[in-house]
């Protein structure tokens, strides 16, 4: 009995479906900024040195040695000590978990809240052009004190300077 060859043997063609998500699409055009991906490099250098800092650095960041006080930069004290002879890396890198932890609250905080609002606001005045309604959207898009400042000035009402 004779093998078949490979031009005799025809294999099934499987087709995948390529699934895109809007993350993904997102990811794609941010590759594509160089610009952006200095930020993302950035953004995940602080939050890699964030986490890790801690577990790296053993010292404890509010441990007082008056005697090492104003050290400059060395291999012991990286970025120096303060005042009070602690040492600035490790009470950086103590810090900045605190930042990180407010600046994803602030940003869930603010989407959480401006999200659902804007979307009412854009449901709500579809299609409405009125002159009222344009001045109330525009009020919405800018702060009160720089509203009132604005108003002022085109008034003739505010100082010049």
């Amino acid at each position: 009995m004779a093998l078949p060859t490979a031009n005799a043997v025809e294999a099934p063609v499987v087709e995948l479906a390529v699934v895109t998500t809007a993350g993904s699409r997102v990811w794609v055009r941010l590759r594509t900024h160089p610009s952006a991906m200095v930020g993302v490099s950035i953004l995940a250098l602080y939050v890699v040195a964030t986490l890790l800092g801690p577990l790296v650095l053993r010292w404890d960041p509010i441990h007082q040695t008056l005697s090492d006080a104003f050290l400059a930069a060395s291999s012991g004290h990286p970025l120096g000590t303060d005042d009070l002879g602690r040492d600035e890396l490790v009470r950086l890198m103590f810090g900045a978990r605190y930042t990180l932890s407010l600046g994803f609250a602030a940003v869930a905080i603010g989407l959480a809240i401006g999200v659902p609002v804007g979307r009412s606001r854009a449901t709500s005045e579809a299609g409405s052009t009125s002159s009222a309604s344009v001045s109330q959207t525009s009020s919405w898009r800018f702060p009160t004190s720089f509203s009132h400042w604005l108003w002022l000035r085109s008034s003739g009402l505010g100082s010049p300077t």
